[in-house]
């Protein structure tokens, strides 16, 4: 019951943001249609309004977000809502979203859940002594991962020892284009070799 369980919530956090955006893409095809409508009764031209609309949309609101004082003025309104506050506060905060255009934030890989090996990025670092061990500090590091397809942002945070991570060479903006493409565009190559050199680093011996 409790693998019957967790299969569900995993397919459950990962079917959500695909149908948001599926829902998301809907309304605006829809309402890009009616004002095509609006202006003629061509098919071929309401098609071609509708394509535009599909178009400039999300280039209008990628403009609008790389815009600082657009980002400064969304945190002042939609920062303060109860509840989705906190992740209109990630998604405006321009520190964040300088940090992942500067490629401030690195790819990392770690294994997580025993055997399974995923991606993420660190966000931050912060030296600590491991639990029990009151005298003896290491460098722990905030990882925002393992990412949830199609949108890397919605990825727990998890507390990991920075001596068992692989630097992945990438920056976290190559974790947002590989979670977007449902993984299709992962750099395996990359990713393998330097597994490879974790390994032989790690165990000398073989």
């Amino acid at each position: 019951m409790k693998k019957i369980l967790s299969v569900w919530k995993t397919g459950f956090i990962t079917v959500v943001p695909v149908l948001v955006i599926i829902i998301i893409m809907a309304s605006i095809l829809n309402w890009a249609s009616n004002i095509g409508a609006v202006f003629t009764d061509s098919k071929t031209m309401i098609w071609l309004i509708t394509a535009a609309a599909l178009l400039g949309v999300p280039i209008i609101f990628g403009w609008l977000l790389s815009c600082k004082w657009v980002r400064t003025f969304g945190l002042e309104i939609l920062g303060k809502l109860p509840v989705v506050g906190s992740l209109f506060s990630f998604f405006l905060n321009h520190d964040y979203i300088e940090r992942i255009k500067s490629g401030d934030l690195q790819e990392v890989m770690f294994k997580y859940a025993g055997s399974t090996w995923t991606i993420g990025g660190v966000v931050n670092k912060f030296t600590a002594p491991i639990y029990g061990h009151h005298g003896h500090l290491v460098t722990w590091c905030v990882v925002l991962g393992p990412p949830t397809a199609p949108l890397a942002p919605t990825a727990p945070v998890l507390l990991v020892k920075e001596a068992d991570l692989i630097y992945t060479g990438r920056t976290y903006k190559d974790t947002l284009l590989t979670v977007a493409s449902f993984g299709f565009n992962a750099d395996m190559s990359s990713l393998l070799k330097k597994y490879k050199e974790h390994i032989i680093f790690n165990n000398p011996a073989n």
